[in-house]
């Protein structure tokens, strides 16, 4: 019974796993399509494009919480909390732009960027802490984030250009779509370093 129960056990965190993985597939493909609707209408007004980065930031944010209220033991959404609550409070600092300028556009999708970075840099140390292979890679998908995160923040007068910014988040958007497919294509080999005696 005991042997049951845990193989019930298991089989539940693989499929919340694997539903979690999809889930953040399927938001950062919308991401990705915002970036190439802004990038084919670079004529669009600065402020809507504002807003609707703002908003696919609170949505990004919201569902990195839902993460963390279903991670079940899972130490790589332990801190989903921070960087959902972060991300959303720089979507509402896009969509209410407290400054006024437009630059504030840019400068929130660096934020944005070094906080998904930095989260991508933390989750490869506890992968490279299990013994799972497929780190660097993470991390190195990671680090090219931050970069880009760090050059917007430092540069945003540069970024001014709607194609310009619409590129950084075409780019952003498929490193973390190439992210979450591969821990989905390797969710299971993940859960057994994660849960070794359930993985017996």
């Amino acid at each position: 019974m005991a042997k049951k129960k845990e193989s019930k056990g298991l089989e539940k965190i693989k499929l919340d796993f694997s539903k979690l993985l999809l889930g953040s597939i399927i938001v950062n493909v919308l991401f990705l399509l915002y970036g190439v609707v802004t990038y084919l209408n670079p004529l669009i007004d600065l402020t809507v494009m504002r807003v609707m980065l703002g908003v696919c930031f609170i949505i990004l944010g919201a569902y990195a919480i839902f993460e963390f209220t279903q991670k079940d033991k899972n130490p790589l959404f332990n801190l989903n909390i921070v960087w959902g609550i972060l991300a959303i409070l720089t979507g509402l600092l896009a969509i209410i732009n407290p400054f006024n300028i437009n630059k504030i556009f840019t400068f929130t999708l660096g934020i944005y960027l070094v906080i998904i970075a930095l989260s991508r840099i933390l989750d490869a140390i506890k992968l490279k802490k299990i013994g799972y292979d497929g780190w660097s890679l993470i991390i190195t998908i990671g680090i090219i984030l931050l970069i880009f995160g760090v050059f917007i923040m430092i540069n945003p007068a540069r970024m001014e250009d709607v194609e310009t910014a619409s590129i950084f988040v075409i780019l952003a958007s498929i490193l973390e779509i190439c992210n979450y497919i591969l821990l989905y294509t390797k969710k299971e080999d993940i859960l057994k370093l994660l849960n070794p005696k359930k993985g017996k």
